[in-house]
């Protein structure tokens, strides 16, 4: 009998690790992605996906100008070295509207951007980073 027990409380112990991991998962998907990809929702069962829209809604009311502090918290993943990043498109997006003007994003091309301005750009794919040397063997980044 105390065996018997036990074993369901191990079994318990490992199914409730098992459920916070998943749901740390979709906390990291929501900060990262900022939406829930279909691959994943596909794999999910519904009280996942009631938690991932319960959670997602905390995040926005708490990020709101009305009730919250007014500023979208997932844009910055890692801290800004300059307020200005270099990328190189990926895809053609075409002329694109800027705090500071319009730049043209086209595949291969090096521009540099505001940080802030940028990361949308940076998270949907269409451009990345770039490191590049200034000339005198520093790395410009």
């Amino acid at each position: 009998m105390c065996l018997h027990y036990e074993c369901i409380k191990r079994n318990k112990r490992l199914m409730l690790i098992y459920m916070n991991e998943r749901m740390q998962r979709l906390k990291e998907m929501r900060w990262t992605l900022r939406a829930l990809p279909e691959a994943q929702k596909a794999r999910c069962c519904q009280s996942e996906i009631q938690f991932y829209n319960e959670y997602s809604r905390a995040l926005q009311t708490y990020m709101s100008k009305s009730e919250g502090v007014g500023m979208d918290l997932t844009l910055d993943t890692r801290p800004p070295k300059d307020t200005f990043v270099n990328v190189r498109g990926l895809k053609d997006a075409g002329e694109v509207i800027l705090s500071y003007g319009r730049a043209t994003v086209l595949v291969g091309t090096t521009i540099s951007l505001p940080a802030e301005e940028a990361e949308p750009l940076l998270r949907d794919g269409t451009v990345e980073l770039v490191d590049w040397d200034d000339g005198f063997g520093r790395n410009c980044s």
